[in-house]
Parts: structure tokens; C-alpha cells; sequence
């Protein structure tokens, strides 16, 4: 339980440190293309969003090894984390189809 707070304290600010101007790019990135089709448009940000998370994933690996000054985390953990990050980064998008949704109509 001690070990999930502390892990906690590291990664619940690197995912919004990271994750929010990341997926504010995707938004950004996504309404300037035109997108005939919602499935290509739901894959194309499904693909942007995993990224996020492996991105944000790698910034949360990096921290760790710099803070417990061992970098041989980087490559013990590294799978771990980035499904993680993956992980998050698609059920907040999932959310966000959702909430949108709900605005729409």
C-alpha cells in the first residue's frame, strides 16, 4: 500500500504535467485535419492518445530513475510503465468520447 502512495506522488503529476499539453496537441493536431470518416478519425486519435501515454510514460520512467539515481529502472520496468501510460492515456480519451458526446446532443 505505502509503495502505491509513493508511486502515486510521482506519477499522478507527471500524467497531468504531461498528459494535458499533450492531448491538448492531439486536439490541435486533429481539428486541422479534415477526416471524411468518424473511424478514421477515432483511429487516428486512438494512435495520437497511445502515443501520449508512452510519451508521458517515458518522462514518469525518467523522473523515477532520476530521483531514486538508478537508472537500471529504465530498462527493468520499461514494458510496465508504458502499458500504464498507454492504458491511461486511452481511458482518458475513451472519457473525453463520452463527455463530448453527451455535449452534442
Amino acid at each position: 500500500m505505502g509503495s502505491n502512495v509513493l508511486f502515486g506522488l510521482y506519477a499522478l503529476p507527471v500524467y497531468l504535467l504531461a498528459g494535458t499539453p499533450l492531448s491538448a496537441l492531439i486536439v490541435k493536431v486533429i481539428n486541422q485535419k479534415s477526416f471524411k470518416a468518424k473511424v478514421t478519425r477515432y483511429f487516428t486519435n486512438f494512435v495520437l492518445y497511445g502515443l501520449a501515454g508512452v510519451i508521458s510514460a517515458f518522462v514518469l520512467i525518467m523522473i523515477l530513475a532520476i530521483a531514486e539515481n538508478e537508472l537500471y529502472l529504465i530498462g527493468q520496468d520499461l514494458g510496465a510503465y508504458m502499458l500504464y501510460g498507454i492504458t491511461a492515456s486511452l481511458i482518458y480519451y475513451h472519457i473525453w468520447l463520452l463527455v463530448s458526446e453527451k455535449k452534442q446532443f
